[in-house]
Order: C-alpha cells, then sequence, then structure tokens
C-alpha cells in the first residue's frame, strides 16, 4: 500500500466519516481547528504524529493506514534464509509485536491525558471570556 500524503489524506478522511464525526467534532476531540482538519484532509497540511495518534484512536482506525511500519518488501529475502534463522525471525517479530502493543497502549494514555489537558484548558479560557462579557455589559 502506498503511503503517499494523498493516500494518507483519504485514508484519515474516510476514518472519520467511517466514524460518523463531523470535521468540527473530530477537531474539538483531539484539540485542533477545524480548519486543519480540512486542510489534513485534503493533503494541504501535514499534522503532529501525537495528532495522528489522537485522530486514529478518537475513530477506532486502524494506525497502519497513515503510519505505515511493516510491509517492507523483504518477505522474499527472508525465505532464503536457513530455517533456523527464520525460526528466530518469527520469535523476535512475535515479541517485537507483544512489545508495539504495550507501546501503543502507553502512547493512547499519554495522548489522552494530554487531550484532557487540552479540553480542560479550552473550557477554562471559555469561562474566562463568558465572565469577562458579562462584566463588561455590567
Amino acid at each position: 500500500m502506498s503511503h503517499d500524503p494523498d493516500v494518507r489524506a483519504l485514508h484519515l478522511k474516510a476514518m472519520r466519516e467511517e466514524a460518523g464525526l463531523s470535521q468540527a467534532a473530530l477537531a474539538k476531540e483531539i484539540g485542533v481547528s477545524r480548519s486543519l482538519v480540512g486542510l489534513v484532509e485534503t493533503g494541504r497540511s501535514g499534522m503532529s504524529v501525537e495528532n495522528l495518534l489522537a485522530w486514529v484512536e478518537v475513530c477506532n482506525g486502524d494506525l497502519e493506514q497513515v503510519i505505515p511500519y511493516r510491509g517492507t518488501g523483504m518477505a522474499s529475502r527472508i525465505r532464503r534464509l536457513p530455517e533456523d534463522r527464520q525460526a528466530l525471525l518469527r520469535e523476535l517479530v512475535e515479541l517485537l509485536g507483544w512489545i508495539e502493543q504495550r507501546f501503543v497502549r502507553i502512547l493512547t494514555l499519554f495522548i489522552r491525558s494530554l487531550r484532557d489537558e487540552r479540553k480542560s484548558e479550552f473550557r477554562d479560557e471559555d469561562s474566562l471570556r463568558h465572565r469577562s462579557a458579562e462584566e463588561s455589559q455590567d
């Protein structure tokens, strides 16, 4: 699968739509502007890895669709290795998969905490603006 920016943008847009979220709703969830979501979905802007991971999490998407880390064409070279080395590689890949699952879980928890902090900051800012508006009306 190709992972150029346009393909990534299409995957991200499809992921959001499959989750039933508007651009504005997704933007609010991950703490970015709606316009940035639109720019990313059209391939006209990039996004931090943190925000990409949050996007995938909020949409319950597949991380591999937007951040490729497998499928580098090594399979044919691995098949030519002696059987004992192939077995060792399979064990290593299994171990790496286990580590990857834990890493993704920890990263997901970290991103959630950052997003929760950001939401809290937005609520505080909104509250201050609301109070200022009320005071200026008095």
